[in-house]
């Protein structure tokens, strides 16, 4: 089976247990708390979540187009090419920083724009992450390994997209636990 293929049943997989983590985070809070969620309006948090969100998949669908127009060996052997992917999947990286920093920002001011759910939400966000990557991971070597069965030889190119692969993981996890935190039933 192609590697593509086991990466693409994986990301499901992550997203399932991306909900499941918010779910169980925003019972957690209904249970400590008597507010009702649904009735609160968006946040400053959920809407900079959103935003950095659409962002962060936006580059990583353009990384990806790229890599899947190009081929990987071509993708690999072309540094302009290599170049631009590298590029689109740096920008993410530093889109999340910029949503750290703001973060971080929003909890140092003291004019309730952070309240106890946004505190909640942002302490549990990272639950589903460790097992996001866990599964890109076993989805990354089910699949190598079943395409190289019989060289027993993985290219190169393939780790490469690997750690990346990985790291788009932590961030896309990372957000989509806060953003599905705040609206799963």
């Amino acid at each position: 089976m192609n590697p593509q293929i086991w990466i693409m049943l994986s990301f499901t997989l992550i997203f399932f247990l991306i909900y499941l983590s918010a779910r169980k985070t925003r019972q957690e809070f209904s249970k400590r708390s008597s507010i009702d969620i649904d009735d609160l309006p968006k946040t400053k948090l959920q809407k900079m979540t959103l935003l950095t969100f659409i962002l962060v998949v936006a580059f990583t669908i353009a990384a990806f187009g790229m890599v899947s127009h190009y081929g990987v060996e071509v993708w690999w052997q072309d540094d302009s090419v290599r170049a631009v992917v590298t590029f689109l999947l740096l920008s993410p990286v530093l889109i999340f920083f910029v949503f750290n920093l703001l973060v971080e920002k929003l909890k140092k001011r003291d004019d309730g724009t952070l309240d106890e759910r946004d505190e909640y939400i942002l302490s549990r966000a990272c639950s589903g992450v460790g097992g996001a990557m866990i599964v890109v991971l076993a989805g990354w070597m089910l699949g190598l390994t079943e395409t190289y069965r019989e060289t027993h030889l993985v290219p190169t190119y393939y780790l490469y997209l690997m750690f990346w692969s990985g790291l788009i993981t932590n961030l896309l996890a990372s957000l989509g636990s806060i953003l599905m935190a705040y609206r799963s039933q």
